[in-house]
């Protein structure tokens, strides 16, 4: 940890006392310090004896634990802060010093691992398991070691070793689990086994679940009479429409419908569903089943219904199924008493199939009364039993779904469907307030009040009604839109159960055609849930710019009714012309290591898309790209993965899914090099430390092995990523040795180039610009610029009144590369000759247009690259005997030609308009805090530097 102290130049000497633990370091640092002055920091024991310890710098200087080794530790000792102008010295901070001694912590021992740990999971269920009961060691950490598969989706590994969560889809998973610490590491295997959890009623969630959006998830009925029953079928809809899309096909059940003709017209559903974006409520599965043989029907429906969810299963929805009614009949001499053996039978059958599967659910009617909920031996009514089914439908399918259709999708009617405003109603009839924007009109002579409640809502009511009435909010809304537009409109109405008079709910869109209308039939005992009153989802015959949404509330004849209106919703649903498709045909098999790459393509819909796997996980090492639906990256272990599903959603929130598919990863063999590795220095010099760069290796390398060599001559020990040159070496040359290594075995040896012959001396001295010689501004005097970091650094004074130009203190000769980092405020950078190459003249096509300046500007060149920007590096490596020059921004090309090579001398700028001698140039901007730095040396470069290119000096 370093420990930063900041001390100000102005004013007297402070005290300060100072405590570090040992192993510490300090910096201390001068903000204000005078550009010609240098900070001198002194420790020691003795003040009459020379100090123990003694740096210095420009406005920072940092003490390493190795320069703070001579204090001890425990010893109080004193530490004095100078700077130093001139031949002028003044204390500014002093006080007592102490490093203080630390206990350092015990060696750890190596985790131990013991066996397999296997794993059986149910989908959908919590989870918490303790994984580190398996290792022995202290301070474990625990992890997945580097090449496992990844956890399934839904689990999380704290670093304790507890693994919780609640999994999505069933599979089989082997990962290896990893416990580390100080001391090692300890790898076990971890197998998990994700079973389905039985499906049943109640609405237990799947391992399927919905975001609710204003095109999804799609709702679709299938079934016999009783799913054909209006009555039922809108109270579905009534309870659903928040947070399910339910299409103008929504059922295409009917009357007399068996199990066989139910499988007959699968098809027909199939192509309504949206994979992972449908439900299918579908029943009573069945219940019409008469074969010939009494003794066959249980059997055969089982088969036949567990054949049909399948289908409809395996098109990527879930399945609700509402079993077959209790009769209710005792008279032996009514049919319906002796089918109620059977009912119970094919319901007992369903709950069979359901449960082998997590995405099928059953409806519990244990509730249903046949002789107050039915209208006939059959069927639901609507005064009770249509509205008691679909709550029990309900309640099944809410917990599969998160949000709601009216929160999560835009609403084109904006503020309005909230009903602002509170203006003094002028409807004749009707009192309270009008909503801003909405037309209220009423049918029949009863009278009506409009107010507003605590939460905002508006409360509509009707009391005593002397004839049948209806209260009409109107709404006309410029929403624009093309043909196949499907607009939804959608009503959230709760109904007061004290209510007497609900006479039902009415609500629609229409523009120059009527695109939607739905009423609800009123219930006898109002409903628990909330009333979703939605028009009908029609698609549009032409482009109309206002659409006018409605809504209707009802009170009979003697009743009294109280509503409460939450709020309206205008949502444009999807485009029934332009479907939205996914196809390809992804890549099956690949080599561990080697590249994978596959997009899909993608049509209709509304963009921009988005993509997600619907199912499946990709083998570890590829990635999906979330905004185009690519595949791609190289597979770091081999392993089968199934149940790939790639899902595109529109701009709308329509999906489509491509079909599932797997991807084989076999064993790569041994790494093979094929690009060789490079030194990140090939000008080096004694005391200097050069690194490797192993360059690119095919079939996935997990290790590398190095040695370094000296002109051939193997450095024992010398087998690191870096190599650090002794003294001594000069004049010979670096070369570095590769192997990569995977489970195959180890690669054949790769070796880099050569480096120049080592260089005596160590690293090159300091390279900064010229504070000290002509005046190289355009006008004014050198004072308006200050200069910092011994010289390499150069910025604008406060008073500076227009651009300033500096040169480097160094002329450039022979073969040299140098960085200028622009910290801020930069016009030019480049390389100039003469006081007058950069005082006049204009830029021209060729970078000569200042007679005898080169420059790289921040307007951006045509030949050499985009504009420059703060923080950037501009990199220039010039060959004065070969009278060409090269520029760079950061690791970009040479010149922005991928031809140009310094290395090579192909692609250079002239050097022709300058004569000698030639310096590194900048220009600041006139504005505050404008700065360059030059860096001229191996130790400032963040670039490695073109072979046969070395620092300026």
């Amino acid at each position: 940890m370093e420990q930063k102290v900041v001390v100000r130049a102005g004013g007297g000497a402070g005290y300060l006392g100072l405590r570090l633990f040992a192993g510490e370091a300090i910096t201390f640092e001068v903000p204000d310090r005078p550009a010609d002055a240098r900070v001198t920091v002194t420790m020691g024991f003795d003040t009459a004896a020379p100090p123990l310890v003694q740096r210095s710098g420009d406005e920072r200087v940092a003490l390493s634990p190795e320069d703070l080794a001579p204090l001890g530790e425990g010893r109080a000792g004193v530490y004095n802060v100078w700077i130093e102008q001139g031949p002028g010295r003044r204390l500014l901070q002093h006080g007592s010093i102490v490093a203080q001694p630390s206990l350092a912590p015990a060696a750890s021992t190596a985790p131990v691992a013991g066996g397999a740990v296997t794993l059986e999971l149910r989908v959908g269920e919590a989870v918490s398991v303790d994984l580190s009961t398996g290792f022995t060691g202290t301070d474990l950490m625990f992890s997945l070691a580097p090449g496992s598969e990844p956890l399934p989706a839904g689990l999380a590994l704290s670093s304790a070793g507890v693994l919780t969560g609640r999994t999505e889809m069933a599979g089989q998973h082997d990962l290896l689990l990893r416990a580390s610490n100080a001391a090692g590491w300890a790898d076990t295997g971890l197998a998990i086994a994700l079973v389905a959890a039985p499906g049943g009623a109640g609405g237990s969630p799947g391992a399927t679940t919905f975001a609710a959006h204003r095109a999804g998830p799609r709702l679709i009925v299938d079934g016999d009479s009783t799913m054909a029953n209006p009555g039922f079928r809108d109270a579905m809809l009534w309870a659903l429409g928040d947070v399910t899309w339910l299409p103008d096909t929504y059922q295409q059940a009917t009357g007399g419908h068996t199990i066989q003709t139910m499988l007959d017209g699968a098809q027909a559903v199939v192509d309504l569903i949206e994979r992972d974006e449908t439900i299918v409520v579908i029943g009573p599965v069945g219940a019409n089943w008469d074969p010939t043989d009494p003794a066959a029907p249980y059997a055969q429906s089982k088969s036949k219904m567990a054949e049909l969810i399948g289908i409809y299963r395996d098109a990527g929805a879930v399945v609700v199924c509402v079993p077959a009614l209790p009769s209710g009949y005792g008279d032996p001499a009514n049919p319906y008493t002796a089918k109620q053996d059977k009912y119970d039978a094919i319901n007992a059958t369903l709950a069979e199939v359901a449960a082998e599967d997590v995405d099928v659910h059953v409806v519990d009617v244990s509730g249903f009364d046949p002789v107050s909920m039915k209208n006939d031996e059959t069927h639901p009514n609507i005064e009770h039993g249509a509205a008691y089914l679909a709550g029990r439908v309900r309640e099944v399918v809410l917990p599969l779904i998160t949000g709601s259709r009216l929160v999560e999708a835009p609403n084109l009617l904006g503020a309005a469907g909230e009903f602002p405003g509170d203006a003094p109603s002028a409807v004749a009839g009707v009192s309270g307030i009008q909503p801003d924007g909405w037309v209220v009109t009423r049918i029949g002579t009863a009278s009506w009040s409009v107010a507003r409640n605590g939460a905002g809502d508006l409360v509509i009511s009707c009391q005593d009604a002397p004839d049948r009435a209806q209260l009409t909010l109107r709404y006309n809304a410029d929403v624009g839109g093309v043909v196949g537009d499907i607009f939804d409109a959608i009503f959230d109405v709760e109904v007061d159960p004290a209510s007497t008079g609900f006479g039902g709910l009415m609500s629609g869109v229409a523009g120059s055609t009527l695109l939607g209308m739905n009423s609800i039939t009123p219930f006898l005992t109002v409903p628990p849930w909330p009333l979703i009153a939605r028009s009908r989802g029609y698609a549009q015959e032409g482009a109309h710019g206002v659409r006018q949404v409605s809504l209707g509330l009802s009170c009979v004849a003697g009743g009294s009714v109280t509503y409460t209106v939450k709020r309206a919703a205008m949502l444009l649903a999807r485009n029934a012309a332009n479907a939205l498709e996914i196809a390809g045909d992804p890549v099956v098999t690949v080599e561990v290591g080697q590249p994978y790459g596959f997009t899909p393509l993608v049509s209709g819909g509304s963009v921009p898309y988005g993509f997600d796997l619907a199912s499946g996980s990709l083998p570890p090492g590829l990635s999906l790209d979330l905004g185009t639906g690519a595949i791609s990256g190289s597979a770091t272990s081999a392993g089968h993965h199934g149940g790939i599903a790639i899902r595109v959603t529109d701009a709308l929130g329509a999906t489509a899914t491509l079909a599932p598919f797997a991807i084989e990863v076999t064993a790569a063999g041994v790494p093979a090099n094929t690009t060789p590795p490079t030194l990140s220095n090939t000008s080096p010099a004694e005391g200097e430390t050069i690194g490797v760069d192993v360059g690119a290796w095919s079939n996935a390398p997990d290790g590398f092995r190095y040695q370094w060599r000296h002109s051939g001559n193997v450095q024992t020990g010398e087998t690191g990523p870096s190599h650090t040159i002794a003294a001594g070496v000069a004049p010979q040359v670096v070369t570095c040795q590769v192997w990569a290594a995977n489970a195959a075995g180890e690669s054949a040896v790769a070796e880099t180039a050569p480096s120049d012959p080592v260089v005596a001396g160590g690293v090159a001295s300091v390279t900064g610009w010229d504070d000290s010689g002509p005046d190289w501004t355009h006008f004014g005097g050198v004072e308006q610029l200050l200069y910092a970091d011994q010289g390499r650094g150069v910025s604008a004074a406060p008073g500076m009144d227009g651009m300033r130009n500096a040169v480097g203190a160094d002329a450039l000769s022979g073969r040299v590369y140098f960085e200028v980092e622009l910290v801020s405020g930069v016009n030019l950078v480049g390389i100039a000759d003469a006081e007058t190459g950069i005082a006049s003249g204009s830029l021209t096509a060729d970078r000569h247009g200042k007679a005898g300046g080169l420059v790289f500007h921040s307007d951006g060149n045509a030949a050499i690259g985009n504009a420059l920007a703060d923080s950037q590096r501009a990199c220039l490596a010039v060959d004065t005997e070969a009278g060409l020059f090269w520029v760079r921004q950061e690791a970009g090309a040479w010149n922005e030609d991928a031809a140009a090579d310094p290395t090579a001398g192909t692609g250079g700028f002239s050097l022709a308009a300058l004569t000698p001698p030639i310096r590194a140039h900048v220009q600041l901007k006139r504005q505050s805090g404008a700065e360059a730095r030059l860096h001229g040396s191996r130790d400032r470069w963040h670039h490695a530097a073109p072979a046969g290119f070395g620092p300026i000096a």
